[in-house]
This record gives structure tokens, sequence and C-alpha cells, in this order.
């Protein structure tokens, strides 16, 4: 058999565990009581709508699918862009605004320029929506590069004995510094210690003028900086997660 395990430190309502359940339960239920060869995942999300019709009917809270196609951050170069959304359930309509107002019943039919805020949701024809998804579009412009005269290997390295709100405030004298051969934390941190800040400053060496995607996982607090700019906010109190 299977489980659907569900932890509830932070599940306050009876409301709040079936959002957290549904309609997860449903394609449990596909995997377990249907044969391999007859598991159609297109012909399961079509036959979500039905489930819908009966989790309503018996008044069962359940999560809709936020659209996805955007970056809470997304820069580009030209002076306007296309952005396509999409979502997992074929009938849900997905509406946006440009504005800073959330979607209403009201499609919007607009090009998308640059420097805009977009909030997109997910509306079913029951009437129920989804959590917003929200991104900001903005112009940039290709960074010159650096030559270095007498380039060395090596990060440097700003070690913080104390406690930060965030890494964003990472400031004052550090109690050690250094070199580095890669990001990592040294051996002698004691990674048991609740509280340090850590900060590395470099070149990275990019033989070829393109666009790259950068990656930051962290398990609270980090930022990434190219050039001064903040290009990756993944700071804060969370757990681990990755953001683009």
């Amino acid at each position: 058999g299977a489980q659907a395990n569900v932890w509830t430190e932070y599940i306050p309502t009876e409301k709040h565990f079936e959002y957290m359940v549904f309609p997860r339960l449903c394609a449990m239920a596909e995997i377990l009581w249907s044969p391999a060869e007859k598991r159609n995942y297109v012909d399961f999300i079509q036959r979500l709508d039905t489930h819908y019709q009966r989790l309503d009917k018996k008044d069962i809270a359940y999560r809709v699918d936020a659209p996805i196609g955007f970056q809470p951050y997304n820069r580009v170069l030209e002076d306007s862009t296309t952005v396509s959304l999409n979502c997992s359930i074929p009938s849900a309509e997905i509406r946006y605004t440009l504005d800073g107002t959330m979607p209403g019943r009201k499609p919007l039919q607009l090009s998308l320029a640059a420097n805009k805020k977009v909030i997109a949701k997910t509306f079913l024809k029951n009437g129920k929506e989804s959590k917003a998804l929200t991104g900001v579009f903005e112009k940039t412009m290709l960074l010159p590069g650096v030559k270095l005269p007498n380039p060395q290997k090596g990060l440097q390295y700003n070690y913080y004995d104390q406690q930060f709100s965030s890494a964003k405030a990472i400031a004052d004298k550090p109690t050690k510094s250094g070199i580095s051969d890669s990001i990592v934390f040294p051996k002698w941190i004691d990674l048991k210690k609740e509280w340090f800040g850590l900060e590395y400053n470099g070149y990275i060496k990019i033989d070829k003028e393109e666009l790259y995607t950068f990656y930051l996982n962290a398990d609270d607090g980090a930022a990434l900086y190219i050039d001064d700019v903040l290009i990756i906010d993944n700071d804060g109190y969370h757990y681990a997660q990755e953001k683009v």
C-alpha cells in the first residue's frame, strides 16, 4: 500500500487541513485504485472537474492550482516581452492585472510591456480561485565585462559571529576573513551555532555573451548580488528552498 502523511504542526483548522490534502488525495486514489496500464494523467486532470463538484457539495476545502509562467523577478533586454500563462486545470480560466490590483471576473487582454508588476490567478467554473502569482518585469542591460590584470583563484569570505535579522542586514566588521576555493562553509565554522553570517565576494569567468540563469538554494536568509545589483532574493526565515 501507500501512505499520505500530513504533519499538522502548522495546520490550525480543519478547513486548512482539507486544503492541504485535496485534491492530492484524489491523485492518491487514482494511483492506488487504477491498474498501471490504465493510468492516464491527462485524463485524470480532466476528470478532476467532476471531483471539484463533489468536494463542493460536501463543503470540503481544496487547493486550486495557481498559474505558472514567470518568476517573482523577471529581467528582459527588450522594450517589451510576451508572457505565456498556463495551469494544470484545462477548464480553468487565467486572469491577470498590471495595475497592482487583484484579478477579478473580467479578463484583461493586454500586451505586456517591461517594468510592469503582473498578478495572475486561476479561476474555476464554480468561482473558486487560486492564490495569486505575482511577478515584476524589469528591463535590464547586459553588464560590461571586467578584465582582471592578475586574477587569483578563490573567493574572499567574511565571517560574522553575530545575529542578523536577514542576509541583507549583514554589516559591520567581520569576525574573520580569508580566501575560499568554493562557496562552502569553512570547516572551522561550528554549524551547530544558531546564528552567524557569511559573505563571499569575487569574480566569475564568463567566456560568452549570453543570458545566464542563476540558482540560489538556502535554508534561511541568502541573497545573490552581481555588480551590486540584487539578482536573487532568497532572504528571510524559511525552510530550504531554491529561487531562480
